[in-house]
């Protein structure tokens, strides 16, 4: 979950109104991410004290329940990230839409060529 940087192509930088089209279709996709981490924290929010609780460990030793809690959350955090990874796919692929690519090509009385 990282800073979101948005690229407009530099062919269509002279364009304010292209450039207008294109950015606010990328603006979609930026705010597909910011809903899912709003979604994601009020899961992870959750899930982790569900997880892990207010529950004893019990071990031979301190570094062996330190490393079965590490285990537990490691395992956690990858089905998390992979099924992340997996809906923020399915989101973005929303947004790309052929109406919504229709829409951003016949912006501006449509496409230009090169």
């Amino acid at each position: 979950m990282q800073p979101v940087t948005v690229f407009v192509a530099r062919e269509i930088a002279g364009d304010a109104c292209r450039r207008a089209a294109v950015h606010e279709h990328e603006m979609k996709h930026v705010e597909v991410y910011e809903t899912y981490l709003r979604d994601a924290t009020g899961t992870l929010a959750q899930s982790l004290p569900e997880l892990v609780g207010d529950r004893i460990y019990y071990a031979a030793d301190p570094t062996q329940a330190q490393g079965e809690l590490q285990q537990t959350l490691a395992q956690f955090l990858g089905d998390f990230t992979a099924k992340s990874t997996e809906e923020l796919g399915a989101r973005q692929a929303a947004v790309d839409s052929a109406d919504e690519y229709a829409r951003v090509a016949n912006a501006c009385g449509g496409a230009k060529t090169q």
